[in-house]
């Protein structure tokens, strides 16, 4: 799961990479990110993701998520419909958070969105679990 967050976060860290020359602030420093006192996988309940939902991103970067996440299924939904059919049976989802995407997955504990905003997402009964987390961007993009 380390390396899957690893490789998330340096997905979008590609995007802000021409941002910073050489000698300026970190990424870790400029947005304040700070590493929790233990891994995600030794929460209780955790378990390691065996499929894994994607929206939004190219085949190539998931076939890069494959490289370093082996043993973890990587599904890309080409349409809404699609999400929901393939979210049924997901793990995780990343690029996207809706009512019906959380309804849908039952056994989805972890939702990643590429940007801010999942309200109605996270106003769902269910995402309001101690097992399930959704995760944004927004403090990337905030001016």
């Amino acid at each position: 799961m380390r390396t899957l967050i690893l490789a998330i976060a340096m997905t979008l860290a590609s995007f802000a990479e021409g941002a910073f020359a050489a000698g300026e602030q970190s990424i870790k420093d400029r947005y304040q990110l700070e590493e929790a006192a233990a891994p995600v996988s030794e929460r209780a309940g955790w378990k390691k993701p065996k499929k894994i939902l994607v929206v939004g991103a190219s085949a190539q970067l998931v076939e890069e998520w494959k490289q370093v996440a082996p043993g973890v299924e990587f599904v890309r939904a080409g349409s809404p419909a699609q999400a929901l059919e393939l979210a049924k049976d997901a793990d995780a989802v990343l690029g996207a958070c809706s009512r019906d995407i959380v309804q849908a997955g039952k056994s989805i504990r972890w939702i990643q969105v590429y940007s801010a905003g999942v309200e109605e997402c996270v106003a769902t009964p269910r995402s309001a679990s101690a097992t399930f987390s959704s995760r944004t961007c927004s403090e990337s993009w905030a001016p």
